[in-house]
């Protein structure tokens, strides 16, 4: 049987709106969490929302973490929607101005700033957006979709809950993370203290799609150590870090490369490198799908900067550190917290589409602290950059996913 309910698009619109122009970027070399101030602001901002509404069970931590609980009416297990605070800092995200396209027709959608033009050449999915309402910046700032597009659904999830009174739900729990784009958002969340039978993160691109698959990812930071002498007196004398770490990054396998995979390929990514002739500093994150391929790669990557410092006579130490695994294999142990997923696609009319996500995310923490926790797609695209681009009516569509997702847990 299908069960749609009345979305409140203004609420969702203006939500996502207020939102979005708050500047949330995450920062990368700052260890307090959260990382940056306005992820306390705009956590103070949702948790008074929360409190307009009629739910006082809300609450923000020290290090940014608001969670807010509606109590149930029917017994049954406790569920939480989980949504970051944070957004990328690859690009800026200060006076973000956001524009709202509605009625699209289906063409390039030229922005105001930079010369930005949003090509159905590079997204194909615009063929299918026609008559959709799409937002986007004017092209000077990241939107901020990822994932504001996640805060402003579970606002409006909530008060649907809060006005339905005759809808049947035990507790729901909406929990919002700082740094979840620098690996953070899921470190200081007190699992325990939600006692939640499963969470879902919405934080994923596109529509109509869960993940309940990632990378498994480890970083390798390679510390290259060479000879420094004048340049002038430098023949047979001088090894130079920094080639050793050029060489390195040269000879990573050409199918291995995150410019060459796809779907299910992995890859090895240099990300960052400093340093000067005597020690250079070079950090790479290596990812697959499969722990045993990660660490077959992450082998074969440790082999080939041993025998490329060899070549120039110089040194190489390594550091391996895991970063998370593919949830998958957590996910597995309970059938219910994906069941339930196609169960609610089904509720809602809409046929799913099981995807990969090509990353983490707060969910792959999570799932291996213990707290189970697929991803739902939010309608956002382009994320991370300043031609990033969101549908209403996809973020629409997800809130009503996100409704008989509870149904289907409270009739457990």
């Amino acid at each position: 049987m299908t069960y749609n309910y009345k979305v409140d698009r203004d609420y969702l619109l203006d939500a996502f709106i207020r939102y979005v122009k708050v500047d949330t970027t995450a920062k990368e070399d700052v260890t307090s969490v959260p990382s940056s101030p306005g992820q306390m602001e705009l956590g103070k901002m949702i948790a008074a929302d929360f409190k307009k509404l009629g739910i006082t069970d809300v609450e923000q931590d020290k290090h940014g973490y608001v969670v807010a609980r509606v109590k149930g009416n029917v017994k049954a297990p406790a569920i939480g929607f989980i949504a970051h605070l944070d957004t990328s800092h690859e690009c800026v995200a200060d006076k973000v101005n956001p524009i709202i396209h509605k009625n699209y027709k289906t063409s390039d959608i030229k922005l105001p700033k930079n010369s930005l033009v949003i090509k159905v050449s590079d997204f194909p999915e615009l063929k299918e957006k026609e008559g959709k309402t799409i937002i986007t910046t004017d092209g000077s700032t990241l939107l901020g979709g990822d994932d504001k597009c996640g805060v402003a659904i579970n606002m409006e999830v909530a008060k649907f809950l809060v006005n339905d009174k005759d809808f049947k739900h035990g507790d729901v729990l909406f929990i919002f993370t700082p740094d979840e784009e620098i690996g953070h958002g899921a470190e200081l969340l007190d699992i325990k203290k939600l006692n939640a039978a499963a969470a879902y993160t919405l934080d994923g691109e596109g529509h109509a799609m869960m993940c309940e698959e990632t990378f498994s990812a480890d970083q390798m930071i390679c510390h290259f150590t060479g000879r420094d002498i004048h340049p002038g007196q430098a023949k047979d004398k001088m090894i130079n870090s920094i080639r050793i770490a050029s060489r390195f990054i040269e000879k990573h396998p050409l199918n291995e490369r995150p410019e060459t995979t796809e779907k299910r390929d992995g890859f090895i990514h240099p990300v960052k490198i400093d340093g000067g002739t005597k020690e250079t500093k070079l950090t790479c994150i290596i990812r697959d799908f499969s722990t045993e391929k990660l660490k077959d790669r992450v082998e074969r990557m440790k082999t080939l900067a041993q025998t490329v410092a060899k070549e120039f006579k110089g040194e190489v130490r390594i550091e391996i550190k895991e970063q998370y695994r593919n949830m998958k294999l957590e996910l597995d142990k309970d059938p219910r917290v994906v069941g339930y997923i196609k169960d609610a696609f089904e509720m809602t009319g809409i046929k799913p589409v099981f995807g990969l996500a090509r990353g983490g995310t707060d969910g792959s923490r999570l799932s291996y602290r213990g707290l189970l926790t697929p991803d739902l797609a939010i309608g956002c695209y382009g994320v991370h950059s300043n031609g990033e681009w969101v549908v209403l009516e996809e973020m629409e569509e997800t809130a009503q996913i996100v409704r008989n997702l509870i149904r289907r847990w409270g009739e457990n």
